[in-house]
Order: structure tokens, then C-alpha cells, then sequence
């Protein structure tokens, strides 16, 4: 589980997924693109919510928006900013 510093960087990070999901259409439509496993795939997506994106799909959720929500600012813990 990942366990984050500060409140403003939890903001951030859900404003992320919320970017994501926004720019998709749907909590569905981002769960589809990421091919998420089971009868329910968009649940995983409230769970991130609860609980931080897992670090294996970082990319994923990059790439599914074209670059509109970058690594940085969905993990930034893992993909800190390059200066």
C-alpha cells in the first residue's frame, strides 16, 4: 500500500486518476482500455482511489490517455520530475 506524506499529494494523485478517468469518458471506459480483469473492472479503478495506483499501471494509464495524465503526476513518488 502505498503511503503518501502530505494531504496536498493525495489531492493531487486522485486529481490525476480523476484526469484520467475525464479524459476516457468513463471509469469504464479508462477500466476498458487498461484491460482490467473481472466481472466488474471499474471497481478496481474505485479501489485506487482508496488505496493508490499501483505502480504496474502507471504507464498504462499514461500511455491510455496519449500522454494527457503523465507518470509524474499520477506516482510521483515513483517518477519524480526531471529537471
Amino acid at each position: 500500500m502505498l503511503t503518501l506524506v502530505t494531504e496536498s499529494v493525495t489531492v493531487s494523485l486522485m486529481e490525476a486518476l480523476e484526469k484520467a478517468i475525464k479524459h476516457m469518458g468513463s471509469q469504464v471506459a479508462l477500466a476498458k482500455a487498461l484491460k482490467l480483469p473481472g466481472k466488474n473492472p471499474s471497481m478496481t479503478i474505485t479501489h485506487w482511489k482508496e488505496r493508490g495506483i499501483p505502480a504496474k499501471r502507471v504507464l498504462d494509464i499514461e500511455r491510455a490517455t496519449g500522454g494527457t495524465v503523465t507518470r509524474y503526476e499520477l506516482r510521483p513518488d515513483l517518477y519524480p520530475r526531471s529537471h
